[in-house]
């Protein structure tokens, strides 16, 4: 649960989010209804009516990056590849600070329930 958020603002946001949900899904619902009451594949006419196809990647701009990318030499390989390790070294130690504190809730929470 949320910190700093009372329940009432819980089912306040609740209340106004299943109408939401409800219009959302409605019409989705009433062309479901539609085709199977024409006989049709529910999951052709859902994929070919709902989902998109992937958009095309403009090689030319791929090309590009990758030329600007390859092409680095020096001075900038070298701070591209120094932004890499400290984002990486950033990353380990803010995975291992969350572990710690974990293991730390833990072991508070076992000593807290022990003198219970």
């Amino acid at each position: 649960m949320q910190q700093g958020v009372s329940l009432a603002e819980i089912e306040a946001d609740l209340k106004q989010e299943i109408p939401e949900g409800d219009a959302y899904f409605a019409p989705i619902i009433a062309d479901e209804k539609a085709w199977v009451a024409a006989g049709k594949d529910v999951d052709v006419e859902f994929k070919k009516k709902y989902y998109d196809d992937p958009p095309e990647i403009n090689q030319s701009v791929l090309g590009e990056a990758a030329d600007m990318v390859f092409a680095l030499r020096g001075p900038e390989l070298l701070l591209l590849i120094l932004l890499g390790v400290v984002f990486i070294a950033v990353l380990v130690k803010s995975i291992q600070h969350i572990r710690q504190q974990r293991t730390a809730a833990k072991l508070e929470s076992n000593l807290t329930a022990d003198d219970a």
